[in-house]
């Protein structure tokens, strides 16, 4: 109950004050978000959002009489999406601009089923538009997407390029892959920020979430500490089949040590299959990532994933190949809790815990088997190295073999008997070299294996020259586009194997690098000066000839004072 300063109270009550941050006016890449069936949203509480003629009604969310209203700030090119109830006698509302002017008078008040959209990009000044209902209508929740242009689809080399940095045109470029297959989206170095904003949904076939490097594309969002919880904080809710992550982070950055007790906040909740992480770093603490799917395969190559209690954890069929396993600080971390079976093949743990442990059972008689694994803090590990105590069941594999320290040096130990005290289940834990060949990839992923590996296989440009004002690379088979970066800085994506590029010579470095099947960028490779003389020098070397560029990549037959590239090395002619 919300008490207010005219309220009579006659008998004993509890009052807590509430305090909100005040809003600051939107911003072009973020996502503000209004969710009007929740039972302490309070119009007022919003300097963005306001509302007439419209209250608080149940989980069907706001109701709104004939010709009540709702007003919201927006930047000068934004979405709003209205999620509408499918119960009440809605039939349209209008939109209007700072200025009264009508941008529509005929949006859906009423969903067909409960929780559908309707939606309206506003393209104009920064200030606020108003939303009037022509019938009563029930309203669940507004959700605003700030953006620097409108995403599309780039046709010349197939992707979605989203703006540096701009999380709300990210989740415009995943709403419009999630009605095509195969759809790419390229993210450039930046901080993809969702604010508060959870359970981003990722649907379709064979989606593509491609960022320019690990370190510098972050994917983030900080859901209040209230909202902690599976299936509530998390940073993306993946549903669709074939999801393919490259070269990002995920990080839920919810104030975990703030949080209590729990502090559940995932950065993918895996709801989906054949889900490929190439070089992804997943940044949160608890619960981190969860693959819930009974029967899904889930592929991890390289990145990294950072937690404290169960933070890799869920049902499925899952291989980690070669991850750099993280415990942040904590009293005791456990790094994994599965339900179906789990394999770590040559993955490093890194701890920054007082202790920790290498998992435990979730239920459905769990498997879970560390191969090859190095321990750069091994005398923090556990004495019974598994955490004894399963959430609703025992292991019914707990294995390891190949253990190793930061030397390289074997410390399995020869046996390792322990009992879990769900049921009492006796286990050694130290697997013989035949049972651990079981667990090959092509055991945990089936018949899915050789596409996972395949598919996250990366490209290489062998060649690249600057010549004429034009970058050119000898093609690569198989190749489906190719990224040219600047000093580190994204200039283009091509399909084509030359582009013209403007640089200085002697500041800038120019790489190409190539992108495999489902559109992810290999190492880059750095573009030589000496332009179609690669192999002209070479000829004109055995002739004793000499072979001069100048800095704009042309050849020249005698130089002045400046700067040059002769027979491939930069000179300077005073």
């Amino acid at each position: 109950m919300k008490v207010k300063a005219t309220d009579i109270v006659n008998a004993n009550v509890t009052v807590q004050a509430s305090v909100t941050p005040i809003e600051k006016a939107p911003e072009v890449g973020t996502i503000q978000t209004y969710d009007l069936t929740s039972n302490i949203f309070y119009p007022e509480d919003h300097e963005n959002f306001s509302v007439e003629g419209g209250q608080y009604y149940n989980n069907h969310g706001f109701d709104f009489a004939a010709g009540g209203s709702f007003t919201v700030a927006v930047t000068g090119k934004a979405q709003v999406v209205l999620t509408l109830c499918q119960y009440g006698s809605g039939t349209t509302v209008s939109v209007t601009d700072n200025s009264g002017a009508i941008i529509t008078n005929e949006l859906p008040a009423k969903a067909e089923t409960d929780g559908g959209t309707a939606v309206v990009n506003y393209e104009g000044s920064d200030g606020q538009l108003k939303f009037t209902f022509a019938t009563q209508a029930y309203l669940h929740k507004v959700t605003v997407y700030n953006v620097s242009d409108f995403i599309a689809k780039d046709q010349q080399s197939g992707y979605y390029i989203v703006p540096a940095g701009d999380g709300a045109s990210l989740i415009l470029a995943l709403n419009a892959a999630a009605a095509e297959e195969n759809a790419k989206i390229f993210l450039p170095n930046g901080t993809y920020d969702f604010g508060e904003a959870t359970l981003t949904n990722i649907s379709g076939t064979n989606v593509s979430l491609v960022g320019q490097s690990m370190e510098n594309v972050v994917i983030k969002n900080t859901p209040p500490v209230e909202s902690e919880g599976l299936g509530k904080a998390d940073l993306f809710n993946n549903t669709s089949t074939g999801l393919y992550l490259q070269d990002l982070t995920l990080q839920n950055a919810l104030d975990y040590y703030g949080a209590g007790s729990a502090g559940r906040a995932a950065t993918l909740h895996d709801q989906g299959t054949q889900t490929i992480n190439k070089n992804v770093r997943h940044l949160s603490y608890q619960d981190t990532y969860y693959s819930h799917k009974v029967g899904g395969l889930y592929y991890f190559e390289g990145g990294e994933m950072h937690g404290t209690v169960d933070y890799l954890c869920g049902n499925g069929r899952a291989y980690f190949e070669g991850m750099k396993i993280v415990n942040e600080k904590r009293s005791s971390a456990t790094i994994s809790a599965n339900s179906e079976l789990y394999v770590f093949n040559n993955c490093v743990v890194e701890n920054n815990a007082d202790k920790y442990t290498l998992g435990r059972a979730w239920s459905d008689n769990p498997v879970c088997v560390y191969l090859n694994t190095t321990l750069l803090d091994p005398d923090k590990l556990e004495s019974t190295r598994w955490n004894l105590s399963g959430i609703n069941c025992d292991y019914s594999v707990a294995g390891e073999y190949g253990t190793k320290n930061a030397a390289g040096e074997d410390i399995t130990p020869a046996s390792n008997k322990i009992t879990f005290k769900k049921a009492n289940t006796e286990l050694e834990t130290i697997l013989t070299a035949e049972q651990a060949g079981t667990y090959t990839m092509e055991y945990v992923l089936g018949d899915w294996a050789a596409t996972a590996k395949q598919q996250a296989k990366q490209l290489e440009v062998s060649e690249a020259y600057y010549a004429d004002g034009n970058l050119n690379w000898k093609a690569v088979d198989g190749a489906i586009a190719y990224l040219v970066e600047k000093n580190g800085e994204f200039v283009a994506i091509t399909t084509d194997a030359t582009l013209a590029v403007t640089i200085d010579a002697e500041k800038d470095a120019l790489t190409v690098r190539a992108a495999n099947s489902r559109g992810g960028f290999g190492p880059a490779v750095q573009a030589s000066f000496t332009g179609t003389g690669i192999h002209a020098i070479s000829a004109a070397q055995e002739r004793g000839e000499q072979v001069v560029y100048n800095l704009a990549g042309q050849r020249v037959n005698k130089t002045s004072k400046g700067l040059y590239i002769v027979n491939g090395q930069k000179v300077v002619v005073k």
